[in-house]
């Protein structure tokens, strides 16, 4: 029989880095003490040994079971190409505490284009203009976009005959 976590024992999780790519990896360290809290570090280190087990709900963690070393383990979070909020629950004996972490980067849920200046008049120098690009995340605050987020085209419109619409490189910087 397995040794596992008596009563009494906390523990306590942590993922480094806590935010990771969608085919990244996170370190998950749990520690385990008996008779105390394992944050603060109050009490006693479990035996060498005791078994911990492992879930989670998005990706896999490798090994999905293992044995402490001086009331810790360490185990890895693997990202399996799906993006959201993992979490990870680790267990021993009666013992059981759960980490969310967030796998991929979250949807942007708002964007805004500005341009200075607002248009140009069409002659035969070349003009410039400044577009400005942004999405925002659920809580407002500003997110970097990732290569390829945007795009753009401008309308060219000669004084006489049709409009016709060109492609515009972006530089996200």
């Amino acid at each position: 029989m397995p040794l596992t976590a008596p009563s009494g024992t906390a523990i306590s999780l942590m993922a480094s880095p806590n935010v990771l790519p969608v085919n990244g990896a996170a370190d998950v360290t749990a520690v385990l003490i008996e008779g105390g809290a394992a944050a603060s570090g109050t009490g006693t280190p479990v035996h060498n040994g005791t078994v911990v087990t492992f879930s989670t709900t998005l990706g896999r963690i490798e090994p999905g079971e293992a044995q402490t070393s001086a009331g810790k383990v360490v185990v890895r979070l693997v990202a399996d190409g799906r993006a959201g909020k993992a979490t990870i629950t680790a267990f021993s004996g009666a013992a059981r505490q759960t980490l969310e972490v967030t796998i991929g980067e979250p949807a942007a849920q708002g964007a805004s284009v500005s341009a200075t200046p607002a248009s140009l008049r069409a002659t035969r120098a070349t003009g410039a203009m400044r577009v400005t690009a942004r999405a925002t995340d659920s809580e407002g605050a500003y997110r970097f976009p990732t290569a390829g987020a945007f795009t753009a085209s401008a309308r060219v419109a000669p004084t006489v005959g049709p409009s016709t619409t060109a492609r515009l490189p972006v530089v996200v910087n």
